[in-house]
């Protein structure tokens, strides 16, 4: 198990896109992607994915430094504009702020989680407005926003799916 989080760390060292002490990924390997083209802030592709996936990785000041630097990437870009879901959207990045909670014992991290779960309650208003109804699905729907706002009231960091079923 050691080898697997030591290859793991390596990996995610060499593939991350650092940029003002934050650290994202694209969500492959492309040698034509131009270069100045920057990979997605969510849970499916980039950042918050990382933190969710690797958030109990061996307590190392390499790990601690790469997942930092994640969630300070995942705070900076701010809420996603996509909507409020799991997958692609703020409740993916909030997810990633309890996590990064969990693993530190620092407190502005629930802060941060309980600041994008608010504001994926305004996301969710808006799109139900506009488009006359909401998004009825744990991935890509309100309901992962449910999750989170239950898991910053509850304290609680577990992902639906893939920490708890």
């Amino acid at each position: 198990m050691a080898l697997i989080a030591e290859r793991a760390l390596a990996t995610l060292q060499a593939t991350a896109r650092h940029a003002d002490g934050g650290a994202n990924w694209f969500p492959g390997i492309n040698p034509q992607r131009p270069a100045d083209w920057l990979p997605p802030v969510q849970d499916c592709h980039g950042a918050p994915g990382i933190v969710c996936r690797l958030a109990t990785a061996p307590r190392t000041p390499e790990w601690d430094t790469l997942l930092l630097q994640a969630g300070n990437l995942i705070w900076r870009a701010g809420p996603l504009s996509k909507g409020a879901s799991l997958c692609h959207g703020t409740a993916g990045s909030g997810f990633a702020m309890l996590k990064l909670w969990r693993r530190s014992g620092e407190p502005i991290w629930l802060d941060r989680a309980r600041a994008l779960a608010m504001h994926g309650c305004g996301q969710v208003e808006r799109h139900r407005v506009d488009y006359g109804q909401g998004r009825h699905s744990l991935w890509t729907g309100d309901l992962g926003l449910a999750c989170l706002l239950w898991n910053c009231m509850a304290g609680s960091d577990a992902v639906p799916t893939l920490d708890v079923f």
